[in-house]
């Protein structure tokens, strides 16, 4: 493995004179290992079984600056907090509580399961697990101005508004 992690070090180069961020996938078998390094021309490289290289478009101009992501991903984070706080005294969940320390907002809803929300400063990503839907990681879209999750498109704040209300039987609204 680290002959890989060589050739990634080996491959950072700058374009127009200004480094591009991006990360490598680096992978042997199915295990998955993450390695933040640059790319040029956009490209995003994966180190697939035995070592080789393929590369597919990287959007790059996505990549949130770290001080923009703790911004976004505090308010948002917050945002949601106070807003199922509100939620927490209207519905009637035996069990229910809110709990928020170390970047990670925890919402139990008793026999109903629990919500788990927090950031992931490395990948510029929020991470929700949820009862219903299990683990989901969110990017922020700078078009929508939302967090959104890439495989379904799925916006962080529709998941938790229709999940709360099938299981609180009642709405929310939390963008």
């Amino acid at each position: 493995m680290g002959e890989a992690v060589e050739l990634c070090r080996e491959m950072e180069n700058e374009v127009n004179g200004a480094a591009v961020p991006a990360y490598h996938h680096l992978r042997k078998a199915s295990t998955p290992y993450l390695v933040g390094v640059r790319a040029a021309a956009g490209q995003l490289c994966h180190l697939q079984s035995q070592f080789q290289f393929q590369t597919e478009a990287c959007e790059c101009s996505s990549v949130l600056e770290e001080g923009e992501f703790h911004r976004l991903a505090d308010s948002t984070i917050h945002s949601v907090q106070e807003k199922l706080e509100d939620y927490g005294d209207m519905v009637e969940v035996d069990g229910f509580d809110i709990d928020y320390g170390n970047d990670v907002l925890t919402v139990k809803l008793g026999d109903l399961g629990t919500y788990v929300l927090n950031k992931q400063t490395p990948n510029r990503q929020l991470w929700l697990s949820s009862p219903l839907s299990g683990p989901s990681r969110f990017d922020w879209d700078r078009d929508t101005k939302a967090w959104i999750y890439r495989r379904n498109k799925a916006n962080l704040y529709k998941i938790l508004e229709g999940e709360l209300e099938q299981l609180c039987g009642k709405p929310i609204v939390l963008s």
